[in-house]
């Protein structure tokens, strides 16, 4: 069953988002995920206001887990870490996190 990574991101530093997203895309491909949706929301119901999200979509809970920590991941996360302020969940089926 597909897995999911949500993720609520606020850029505050250019430099930060243009080294992430130049290396995060093959990042990826390994681990066999993909951008599924990525932009602004639209506010339906409740109290949450993101300004930008991305949805990345995995085989699997184990595969995206496997890239959320590969090495080549680890190496780049620093770079949305300091760049910008994030929120990310991981949604799939027979999750028990």
């Amino acid at each position: 069953m597909a897995a999911y990574f949500i993720v609520d991101v606020v850029w505050r530093d250019d430099t930060s988002r243009q080294q992430y997203l130049a290396a995060v895309g093959t990042t990826l491909s390994p681990y066999g995920g993909r951008v599924a949706g990525a932009g602004p929301a639209e506010q339906i119901e409740g109290d949450w206001h993101p300004e930008l999200v991305v949805l990345l979509e995995f085989e699997n809970v184990e595969r995206a887990r496997a890239w959320y920590t590969c090495a080549e991941y680890e190496k780049i996360k620093p770079f949305r870490h300091q760049g910008a302020e994030s929120k990310m969940i991981l949604v799939g089926n027979g999750y028990s996190g």
